[in-house]
């Protein structure tokens, strides 16, 4: 009933502002028998205690919060978790990125060049299992949407330490980050446009539409990052004979390049029209088509882009 669900959200709010919080609900995140919907609700408590009591916890219970994370993301990759459903393991991804992001500037260069090993290792086509790869782009998306400023986060934090967290990201990770989306996603493409012509009964695989979908909305949370009070963006062209005169640029120069030197626009088409031709109508399928219209209309307002399309 709706009353009952009125009370119950009290209590748990009220549970979230004890001291016992944080560690009891680690302790229920690691029985194996509690249900997802459970889970959901006890790594809400433990974003919650952890992000705003941060600063008072010990470094010793800043691993363990780590720690209890990763195991659990360790094993829904080894299918060995009670963990199934996709809202139970975005909000599982989201946490563990938020809590990243509330010690970035306080943890070791090692300790975030780890968490960034971590995530492209599980991105790697052919390096790692199918269920890697989907996981690793949901995973790599939520960092980028995290660390843009747009947060998830429930603590009162400044935007000073916003700016500085998204500052560090771009000066370090960025560019990394963008170099292997653009790779997976080619390869991603490739692989479908290829399996488009030796399709048997016009079906795709599943797998590869919904790793194509999370690629692509990874794509775009990168192409829409806002490079404004970043120096990154605005790059002179004095001495470019192929660029326009143009001072400021949406993107970096190098991302621009990459996506016109790599036909990323002409296999991106390309890919759409077969899966407008090849497939049905449906959830999936209207989604990575409205993702393809997306990244295509925001790389129609790039000036580059806009002008190389006019070139002879």
């Amino acid at each position: 009933s709706t009353t009952g669900q009125s009370s119950a959200e009290q209590q748990l709010a009220l549970f979230k502002e004890t001291d016992v919080a944080l560690e009891a609900s680690q302790n229920y995140l690691r029985d194996e028998k509690i249900s997802d919907l459970a889970k959901f609700h006890a790594l809400t408590v433990l974003q919650y205690g952890c992000l705003n009591k941060w600063d008072a916890l010990s470094s010793q219970q800043r691993y363990c919060v780590k720690q209890t994370l990763f195991t659990l993301l360790s094993q829904i990759l080894d299918d060995s978790a009670v963990f199934k459903a996709k809202f139970a393991v975005n909000k599982l991804l989201q946490v563990f990125t938020s809590v990243w992001k509330r010690d970035w500037l306080t943890c070791e260069n090692g300790d975030k060049e780890w968490f960034f090993q971590f995530i492209h290792s599980l991105m790697v086509p052919g390096a790692s299992s199918r269920k890697s790869n989907l996981i690793g782009c949901m995973f790599l998306r939520i960092v980028v949407d995290e660390f843009s400023t747009k947060s998830v986060m429930e603590a009162n934090l400044s935007f000073d330490f916003h700016s500085k967290v998204k500052r560090q990201f771009e000066e370090k990770c960025l560019t990394s980050t963008f170099t292997l989306s653009n790779k997976v996603l080619s390869s991603t493409i490739l692989t479908i446009s290829t399996g488009a012509i030796n399709m048997v009964g016009a079906k795709y695989d599943e797998y590869q539409l919904k790793l194509l979908e999370e690629n692509l909305k990874l794509q775009i949370e990168l192409i829409s990052w806002d490079f404004t009070d970043s120096l990154f963006g605005k790059i002179s062209t004095e001495n470019s004979s192929t660029l326009p005169a143009l001072q400021i640029y949406s993107l970096p120069v190098e991302w621009t390049i990459q996506l016109l030197q790599s036909e990323f626009l002409s296999s991106l088409v390309h890919c759409f029209k077969q899966l407008q031709t090849f497939t049905k109508s449906g959830e999936l399928s209207d989604s990575i088509s409205c993702c393809c219209l997306e990244i295509m209309n925001l790389l129609s307002m790039i000036p580059s882009i806009e002008y190389n399309a006019k070139s002879p």
